[in-house]
C-alpha cells in the first residue's frame, strides 16, 4: 500500500512507514491510553507536541502526531534507576511522577 505523506495512521498501514499518528493511533504505538496521552496534550510544563488540524468554522480538531516528535518528547522522562541491592534501592523517589 502506497502511503501519502501527512496521512494519520490506518490499521492497515505498517507503523515504520507512518509519519504522523492519530489519537488512537499513538495510544496503540504507544501503550499509553487516550485520555493520558490527552491529558499530556494540555500539561503546560511538558505539552506533547501535536497538530490540530482543523475544517473551516470548526472549534476543534482532528488531533495528529509525528512519531519522531513523540519519541523526542517521551526521552526527557529518561531516568536512571538505581542498582538492586545499593543504598536507596527501594526508594522509588527517583521516578518521575507527572500530574
Amino acid at each position: 500500500m502506497s502511503q501519502l505523506p501527512g496521512r494519520a495512521r490506518s490499521d492497515d498501514d505498517d507503523d515504520d512507514d507512518v509519519r504522523y499518528l492519530d489519537l488512537d493511533g499513538l495510544a496503540r504505538y504507544s501503550g499509553l491510553g487516550v485520555s493520558t496521552l490527552k491529558r499530556f496534550v494540555r500539561d503546560r510544563a511538558h505539552p506533547l507536541p501535536h497538530l490540530q488540524v482543523r475544517a473551516d468554522g470548526k472549534e476543534r480538531g482532528r488531533l495528529l502526531f509525528r512519531k519522531d516528535e513523540f519519541d523526542a518528547w517521551m526521552d526527557q522522562f529518561k531516568s536512571t534507576p538505581v542498582a538492586k541491592g545499593a543504598a536507596g534501592a527501594d526508594d522509588l523517589s527517583w521516578i518521575k511522577v507527572h500530574d
